[in-house]
């Protein structure tokens, strides 16, 4: 992600820049950021303040032990990892996630989980061509 928007994100919720203050710094957040293009940006935004919502509302006492170890782009979907969250904020974050497989990841358009080179990438038409384009062998000359 862009590094505006992923600052935009950080600072606009407090899940996201506590974790980044993670005494453990070996955590893939804290080192890499967020790992996705910036199409999910609207995804993770909600997400945040869903998540925000339901520990500040209903389970303050995860407060302290609630972190965001890691977002990423994993076999074409989001991955939102978590320590410290019960089974109501996994479903909502494996709901989100589900979301995610039909947005597309460049430019949250309707999208659609796709394989492209071995690859899987969740990608509006537009970007499906392009990716393909970009990715066909160029024929050799002699």
């Amino acid at each position: 992600m862009n590094i505006e928007l992923e600052n935009k994100l950080i600072n606009n919720h407090w899940i996201l820049y506590k974790s980044l203050r993670n005494d453990d710094s070996r955590l893939p957040f804290p080192m890499f950021g967020i790992e996705c293009d910036d199409g999910w940006y609207e995804i993770l935004d909600e997400l945040c303040r869903h998540l925000e919502s339901l520990i500040d509302e209903k389970y303050p006492e995860l407060k302290t032990d609630f972190f965001v170890d890691q977002i990423k782009e994993k076999y074409g979907t989001l991955s939102f990892y978590v320590s410290g969250a019960n089974d109501e904020i996994l479903n909502l974050i494996d709901e989100y996630e589900m979301v995610s497989s039909t947005r597309c990841e460049a430019c949250g358009r309707t999208g659609k989980l796709t394989e492209i080179n071995g690859w899987w990438v969740t990608l509006c038409d537009k970007h499906i061509d392009e990716r393909k384009i970009r990715n066909t062998p160029t024929p050799l000359t002699n």
